[in-house]
């Protein structure tokens, strides 16, 4: 008898295979594995045994044949999502897309593009420490399209001495003139101040030398793929945060309101895609898209409000490109030639990526080529670790160049590259020739190793000036408490 030749654990054991066998004999075979006539040919336990070999066999076989099915699905899933950044990217450079519509009209330079009652929905917080008022924009990023929340931002900048993810300090406002702070009374502080500030409107140096007292500063939009699985606020608001506690709810918010036309009043929803960035063996890999600190006509604002050119000039909806100033070599009847390497470029190049100030000191080369900077005629190695968007190679490529722009063809990108763990990698596997030991004798081989890189994309916002008014402090009024609520009890 079987229970004569098997342990009690082994019997129980066998037991179980025996109902999964007979299960799968059921589902996928009429014909029984065992045979009470064939007894005599072989033992029971052997028979079981080989008819569980075989069943596991042909379930490896059936995994295989789904995990190749999973991954070319995952795969062609991340094609298809990079076809549509492709097609993005051929559309049109990186920028602010367009605006939320508040206007309507006969024709279509009444509509918000970029434009509305300001450029970029900007507007003015003085009611708020160090907040830039800028409300909901779309936005594109290298082929990536994304929405943001109303952004309202804080004047922040990288770290200093952190490399934390998105680590930030506040930037350190401008002094007031001590032609200001020295005399004595307030009424006398305030003319003196509007003298400061008539030398600043009229570029004037001789009469007060604003410059130390009016600082520039240029704020910018930086997105990048994140591996974060929780959502989190990608940058500081004292006015706004994502109204959603999971990536999954603020897609379905999102979503609703796409699909039924409406809105968050308080505009805190924001739509960042997900991708699929590689994948491995079985499955792919999803990554989400974030913001960080946050041009389109402008017949919108003028046309239907009835200014010129002029007039608009000195409200919120102007817009402007900075200054390049014409060089007796680029000019041709009065003309400028084409630039590369411009003023942008040279601010942009002291802005560090995600790795802030103190780790930015990355160099990447491109296919195995080393990339150079065009902040100097020589080789300099590329600083990829602060955004940049031209780079040169030490040869003339196929069409005789040696200066190369970022992307195929987008004015607007700048890149940086990170170490910051937080970020998407991207994968490439790079072969080189290289010298071998081969049965003790040198020989050039063929070596493959797998290069993980990690960036980050920005793109200019505005340029901001600074004034003592943010430090005047004459009736030396107490800041810095941290505000407390209280209620009736």
């Amino acid at each position: 008898m079987l229970h004569k030749r098997l342990s009690l654990g082994a019997l129980v054991l066998l037991t179980a295979q025996l109902a999964a066998c007979l299960a799968m004999d059921m589902m996928y075979s009429s014909t029984p594995w065992y045979d009470s006539s064939e007894e005599d040919e072989g033992s029971f336990e052997q028979k079981a045994v080989n008819h569980i070999e075989n069943s596991m066999e042909a379930m490896n076989a059936k995994l295989d044949g789904y995990r190749d099915l999973v991954r070319d699905l995952a795969r062609q899933t991340m094609l298809l999502h990079f076809a549509m950044e492709e097609r993005v990217r051929s559309d049109g450079d990186s920028g602010v897309k367009i605006i939320r519509g508040g206007n309507k009209g006969p024709e279509n330079y009444y509509e918000n593009g970029a434009v509305g009652n300001s450029f970029n929905t900007i507007h003015d917080h003085s009611n708020y420490d160090r907040t830039v008022g800028m409300g909901e924009v779309v936005v594109v990023l290298n082929g990536v399209e994304f929405r943001t929340r109303h952004n309202d931002y804080k004047l922040k900048m990288p770290s200093t001495t952190s490399t934390e993810f998105h680590a930030t300090e506040d930037i350190p406002f401008p002094d007031v003139p001590p032609a200001v702070t020295n005399l004595d009374s307030v009424d006398e502080q305030i003319v003196e101040m509007r003298e400061w500030f008539k030398a600043f409107a009229t570029q004037n140096t001789t009469h007060r030398d604003y410059r130390e007292f009016f600082k520039p500063i240029m704020c910018y939009m930086e997105g990048a793929w994140t591996l974060d699985k929780e959502l989190s606020e990608p940058f500081e608001s004292d006015r706004h945060q994502i109204d959603a506690s999971s990536w999954f709810e603020l897609q379905d918010l999102v979503r609703y309101a796409s699909y039924t036309g409406t809105k968050s009043r308080l505009e805190n929803f924001a739509y960042l895609p997900t991708t699929i960035m590689s994948v491995n063996e079985t499955t792919g890999k999803q990554f989400t898209f974030i913001s960080k600190y946050v041009a389109m006509d402008d017949l919108a604002y003028q046309v239907p409000r009835k200014r010129s050119k002029e007039d608009t000039r000195f409200t919120r909806a102007a817009r402007f490109r900075i200054y390049e100033e014409a060089k007796e070599k680029m000019c041709t009847k009065k003309r400028l030639k084409f630039t590369k390497y411009s003023k942008i470029d040279r601010l942009f190049y002291k802005i560090p990526g995600k790795d802030n100030i103190p780790a930015t000191n990355l160099s990447q080369a491109s296919f195995g080529e080393d990339m150079f900077s065009l902040e100097s005629k020589g080789n300099t190695k590329l600083k990829s670790g602060y955004y940049h968007r031209w780079f040169r190679f030490a040869k003339a490529g196929a069409m005789g160049l040696k200066s190369v722009s970022r992307g195929y063809n987008d004015a607007n990108m700048w890149v940086a590259q990170t170490t910051q763990k937080r970020v998407a990698p991207i994968g490439l596997k790079h072969c080189t020739k290289k010298r071998v030991m081969v049965n003790g004798r040198w020989k050039r081989r063929k070596v493959c190793e797998m290069m993980y890189e990690r960036f980050s994309y920005a793109i200019p916002l505005e340029i901001i000036y600074l004034t003592p008014l943010l430090s005047w402090n004459p009736y030396n009024i107490e800041t810095g408490k941290v505000c407390t609520h209280t209620t009736n009890d």
